[in-house]
């Protein structure tokens, strides 16, 4: 099939070492104490000239087009972060050309946060490869190699973000046709030029839309001397909550106007782009690699496969009701009785998924960190809003990959009211959680009536339809 063109059989040996014990990567002059990526704006607030044509954009991303079908490989190191992001990564990233057609892909590096006081913390080792037929990603922490068998570029693309390493690929390069979606967009165009890290940069502007279905302001910094990318900035435009023009808005004691949540939310945080910046250096084509693209499994280390199942044959389906996603996603089969649980809530209270017996249950799997878990969130919130008096409970179950972050006070400040209780890493392995966000419905037995994986737009008309036909 097309999307097997970025699939290749072959698989290069593996590296000795990962990126910091690698002879490759021993050059690097990572500082122990590193300081954050730039999280500088996208570059057309810098004073760039905003009144090139749109063919100019056209005949950069040609040229960058060109450079890529002639490379065989490509290699670079990636500083990553995000505006008011918690975390971010310093990477090592390799693209090589498989026989069959496509690219695979490495990346190796390490992901730190930034605490409160402006101190520095390394949270854990980045090493995830694609050799052309299968995603791995070594968790060194949890002693764990997550494997997933790629069908298609989305896949590739959600496997390597939810091991952090999506963000330090330039994903536009490896398409089957380089820059295709770029060249594509209605909204590309140039906005002038910018030095990045010492190289003079043509800057383009487009829009483009995720696997998850949200829409991406995109800005490519592309070399004006080997036509390769410099930077890659992302504004994700959130998505906004419907008005609600029968509520009134409350007067608060200064006399200004409040909004209820689930109103008009053009002032809440939720409504507010949230950015990703990755700045490439030492950019080089056909020049070797900075890391392995097959990871053989470490000593003591279990292999945990991400691979999606195959659906089984399913019996007529009645007419009516919302039907069970098609994906291929791995989850708990529906009628199958949903594994128990014990978990704190922000108030450190046990919450039980017994407490709940009778009514129907709305799971959310979902982290700050993730923004298709951000993106979905607001329609999550419409589901606890209409359904709360109506024996539906809603049930955000967290997990936080950064411990400074604060889920509480997160869902306050973007008005989310459902449930929420903590740590659901320790119980994703029962229900087969694979990517995030996942949803489960379950009925008032505690049985799975619906499940999905990622964020998709069509996902609030369908929860609200399984919903509906449950309490009937």
């Amino acid at each position: 099939m097309a999307a097997r063109k970025i699939l290749g059989t072959a698989r290069a040996t593996i590296l000795g070492a990962m990126l910091m014990a690698s002879p490759a990567l021993a050059q690097s002059k990572t500082p122990e104490r590193p300081v954050p990526p730039s999280l500088q704006k996208p570059a057309a607030d810098k004073g760039k000239s905003p009144s090139v044509k749109a063919e100019d954009a056209k005949a950069i991303l040609g040229k960058a087009a060109e450079a890529m079908k002639k490379a065989s490989a490509l290699r670079y190191r990636a500083n990553t972060g995000g505006e008011g992001a918690g975390s971010f990564a310093k990477t090592g990233v390799s693209f090589a050309k498989a026989e069959a057609g496509g690219w695979k892909v490495s990346v190796v590096g390490e992901l730190f946060a930034k605490n409160p006081d402006g101190s520095i913390k390394s949270l854990r080792n980045i090493e995830v490869a694609f050799d052309g037929i299968t995603a791995r990603s070594i968790k060194q922490n949890e002693k764990i190699v997550a494997e997933y068998d790629v069908r298609k570029p989305e896949d590739l693309k959600l496997f390597f973000n939810n091991h952090d390493a999506g963000a330090s690929v330039v994903w536009e390069a490896i398409e089957d046709e380089p820059f295709a979606s770029a060249l594509a967009s209605p909204a590309l165009k140039s906005i002038g030029t910018d030095n990045v890290e010492g190289a003079t940069c043509d800057v383009v502007q487009f829009e483009a839309t995720g696997a998850d279905g949200a829409t991406q302001v995109v800005e490519l910094a592309i070399s004006i001397d080997d036509h390769l990318p410099r930077r890659v900035s992302r504004t994700f435009k959130p998505q906004k909550a419907e008005a609600k023009p029968e509520t009134k808005p409350d007067a608060k004691p200064d006399g200004k106007l409040g909004e209820k949540p689930g109103e008009k939310t053009g002032d809440k945080p939720q409504d507010k782009p949230t950015s990703r910046v990755t700045t490439l250096t030492e950019v080089a084509a056909n020049d070797g690699v900075l890391g392995a693209f097959v990871l053989n499994t470490p000593d003591g280390f279990m292999v945990k496969s991400e691979t999606p199942r195959k659906p089984k044959p399913e019996a007529p389906k009645r007419e009516q009701g919302p039907q069970q996603p098609i994906a291929e996603h791995g989850l708990l089969a529906k009628g199958t009785e949903a594994p128990a649980w014990t978990l704190k809530d922000a108030d450190g209270k046990d919450v039980k998924l017994s407490d709940y017996k009778g009514k129907v249950v709305v799971l959310d799997f979902w982290g700050s960190w993730c923004p298709p878990c951000r993106a979905a969130m607001p329609g999550i919130q419409k589901l606890h809003e209409k359904f709360k008096d109506k024996g539906v409970a809603v049930v955000g179950l967290n997990y936080e990959r950064n411990t400074a972050a604060n889920p509480a006070k997160f869902m306050k400040d973007n008005g989310y009211t459902y449930n929420l209780v903590l740590k659901a890493d320790t119980i994703a392995d029962k229900y087969k959680v694979n990517g995030w966000p996942t949803f489960y419905i379950l009925d008032g037995q505690g049985k799975v009536l619906w499940s999905a994986v990622g964020h998709d737009p069509s996902h609030e008309e369908q929860m609200a339809k399984v919903i509906e036909e449950a309490l009937k």
